[in-house]
């Protein structure tokens, strides 16, 4: 069926960080973030670097909750996971993430339940879709699993991983 535990499209911190740590045209490196955000904060005011705190604290747990994924730590990161959803309940791919935590820890229902969850912040995720279709099948509702895969490739017809998982699902029957 696949490795379950891929997902397209994880953002990390490192794109931000390297933002501002180039070295420009003269040789000088360019401001850090600490002094980005005390800069904005005196232009905006505390308002806005409580919201910047907030939203960066939100990005370093999921960072570190896809770091643990990766480690195939998977009921930690579910837990860091979760810590994401607490601060911010509409992060789709936390969701997902959770998921996908779940069922490598053989929770396909509540993996499930995850995936729906993020399905219903954003319909057509892709990869709330296709865990939903993982989850199904590991459910044994494999003609669900079917339809969920069939509905992906109407908006997305080119999708390769998706024809393998209705290859597979279909050899399953």
């Amino acid at each position: 069926m696949g490795d379950v535990r891929s997902m397209a499209g994880i953002p990390t911190l490192k794109a931000l960080r390297t933002l501002f740590t180039r070295t420009d045209i003269m040789g000088s490196r360019r401001l850090s973030v600490r002094m980005v955000v005390i800069l904005i904060a005196a232009t905006l005011g505390v308002c806005f670097c409580v919201s910047w705190v907030y939203v960066a604290g939100t990005a370093r747990r999921f960072e570190h909750a896809t770091g643990l994924l990766a480690e195939d730590r998977f009921t930690e990161a579910a837990i860091a996971f979760d810590a994401v959803i607490e601060r911010d309940p509409d992060a789709v791919l936390a969701w997902c993430g959770r998921g996908l935590c779940l069922l490598n820890t053989g929770s396909p229902v509540a993996a499930l339940n995850s995936y729906e969850s993020a399905l219903t912040i954003e319909q057509g995720n892709i990869d709330a879709l296709i865990g939903k279709s993982i989850c199904l099948s590991e459910l044994g509702r494999t003609t669900e699993s079917l339809k969920v895969l069939d509905h992906v490739l109407e908006s997305d017809p080119g999708n390769r991983r998706v024809q393998s998982l209705i290859r597979s699902l279909k050899q399953k029957m």
